[in-house]
């Protein structure tokens, strides 16, 4: 695969990340949950695209990855603008994935939570924030449901924020209130 600053790649041990400089037979690659690597060019390497259109590694700004995307993330217009606009075509690229960050391929990190934003959504006039461990099944299923508001909210478990839920409740979709 030829690869070029800034292109995103999928290696099957680290994930995805984004070429930061190409040196001949190897790559410096910065990995989203690996960090970043040198590796040699192999023909495992395969393209991918970034987890959401603004994501942004900590770095870059000099803030958190939680605290810079959760002030600069896009906001979607709505649910179904963000089911359209980012999940499935999250997913379209990932058909193998069962959690927004993929992380359900890795053994080591397919039982751990991630509270990296993956992006937010108006929804009942208030802004949402998705968690990356969300799995895309619960999420289409909302979106599926014709009758009404597919969400109620609910405290969360430390009764310290509000989440959304869907009836009957999802173990695995992780959709909070963005708090000013």
């Amino acid at each position: 695969m030829d690869c070029k600053a800034k292109d995103w790649i999928e290696h099957p041990t680290f994930g995805i990340g984004r070429v930061s400089e190409d040196r001949g037979d190897r790559l410096d690659i910065d990995f989203i949950n690996s960090g970043a690597k040198t590796i040699l060019k192999t023909a495992e390497l395969k393209p991918a695209v970034p987890p959401s259109p603004e994501f942004k590694f900590p770095w870059e700004k000099g803030k958190s990855r939680t605290s810079q995307m959760s002030t600069k993330t896009h906001v979607h217009a709505s649910f179904a603008d963000f089911i359209n606009s980012a999940v499935i075509p999250h997913q379209a690229a990932h058909p193998e994935w069962e959690r927004l960050d993929g992380w359900d391929r890795e053994p080591s990190k397919s039982q751990k939570g991630n509270r990296a934003i993956f992006a937010k959504f108006r929804h009942a006039g208030r802004t949402w924030k998705v968690h990356a461990d969300t799995r895309f099944a619960p999420l289409m299923e909302a979106y599926s449901k014709q009758d009404g508001d597919p969400f109620v909210e609910e405290p969360t478990n430390t009764k310290q924020g509000t989440k959304l839920q869907t009836r009957p409740p999802s173990k695995w979709m992780f959709i909070y209130l963005v708090v000013p």
